[in-house]
């Protein structure tokens, strides 16, 4: 676990893409050793905001710091080393077998020329059990279901042993069976002193794993917080543009959608 108890520090950060504002003024702080989920409709700017931490994109103003050290261009190296990311959706060029897949995440910590060992492969057969998905180490990623292939991008991104993971919306598509194994890995990664950040369009996601909240309306943060206390009718009604109804059952409230059917 990181030393900081702040480990992702967001101030004031603006993104302009050509004539473009995508982000306005985002300001956020991220503790370790905690579930946070960015919240927004499509095209909110969720995803260019996980961009902005991985650094990268560079923000048009304002700045964002990662163990302390701010991200900068030509950062990136270093930053594989605190951060690593499970993509919404990869292409593989390969065909490699999910062991395989699952050991690139070893790149930071192999110099240059040198093969992987017993100890990277040592970790990669751990990550691969922490996901639950031993049964698959000789499968082709290419015959994996979309819950399967999830659950392996998860598994490369452990064998990266970064402190803090960014997930893009990584219930996406998934059944409910693998939205409950991908949602309680995030939590047990937490209880183990990682610091997890993913991007979903869903409240429900939220109140089933995030500790905290931050909601992106008009490219601006609307509202930030535990699920418990920013998800009222008025925040969620004004993040999506519809009618809400917010209940609560044991301790966290679940959002449906207001419908008139005359």
């Amino acid at each position: 676990m990181t030393q900081f108890q702040t480990v992702i520090d967001i101030h004031g950060v603006c993104f302009q893409f050509d004539t473009t504002e995508v982000l306005q003024n985002i300001s956020m702080t991220i503790s370790a050793a905690s579930v946070n989920a960015i919240l927004g409709q499509n095209g909110s700017g969720k995803t260019t905001l996980l961009r902005l931490i991985l650094g990268l994109l560079q923000p048009t103003a304002g700045d964002i710091s990662i163990c302390g050290r701010s991200t900068f261009p030509g950062a990136s190296a270093a930053l594989k080393r605190l951060v690593s990311v499970v993509p919404q959706t990869e292409p593989v060029s390969f065909d490699l077998n999910v062991q395989e897949y699952v050991l690139l995440g070893r790149a930071p910590h192999l110099p240059l020329f040198r093969m992987p060992n017993h100890h990277d492969r040592a970790i990669v057969l751990q990550s691969i059990r922490t996901v639950g998905i031993e049964h698959l180490m000789f499968r082709p990623v290419s015959s994996l279901s979309g819950g399967e292939n999830q659950l392996a991008r998860i598994a490369r991104a452990l064998t990266q042993e970064t402190d803090i993971i960014l997930l893009d919306e990584p219930t996406a598509h998934l059944d409910l069976s693998n939205i409950k194994i991908v949602t309680g890995i995030m939590r047990r990664l937490a209880h183990e002193g990682k610091t997890i950040v993913y991007t979903t369009n869903d409240p429900n996601i939220v109140s089933i794993a995030a500790d905290r909240v931050f909601m992106l309306k008009d490219h601006r943060l609307a509202a930030s917080g535990a699920p418990a206390k920013v998800f009222t009718a008025q925040n969620l009604s004004y993040v999506y543009g519809v009618d809400v109804e917010v209940f609560v059952k044991n301790g966290r409230p679940y959002v449906l959608i207001e419908q008139d059917y005359s």
